[in-house]
């Protein structure tokens, strides 16, 4: 099911869109002489981060704005972000992403 497409989907997917290439050009600057598991980790962070993205143009993920999903409700990416990442652009994005779902989307 593809949900109707309205200005808040696409600054969502926008949202999206900007957190995978903030973490793509971070996992590219990754020495992997010297950090191979941070590109363990990005890979992952731009996996889930795809893979949600997917799940909203598809329709799979439930809405605030709708009352689909309690206010408040996120993807817990923020704890997970705060153990490993240093990347402040990262970091910002994905919260960015996070924060419009919980209050917005």
């Amino acid at each position: 099911m593809t949900p109707q497409v309205d200005d808040n989907l696409v600054e969502f997917l926008r949202r999206f869109d900007v957190a995978i290439k903030m973490a793509e050009e971070a996992r590219a600057q990754v020495r992997p002489d010297r950090d191979s598991w941070q590109l363990e980790y990005y890979q992952l962070l731009i996996t889930n981060l795809r893979g949600y993205r997917q799940s909203v143009v598809e329709g799979r993920l439930g809405r605030v704005s709708r009352g689909e999903v309690q206010p408040g409700t996120g993807f817990g990416m923020g704890m997970w972000l705060g153990e490993w990442c240093e990347n402040d652009d990262v970091l910002g994005a994905c919260s960015e992403v996070e924060n419009y779902f919980r209050y917005e989307f």
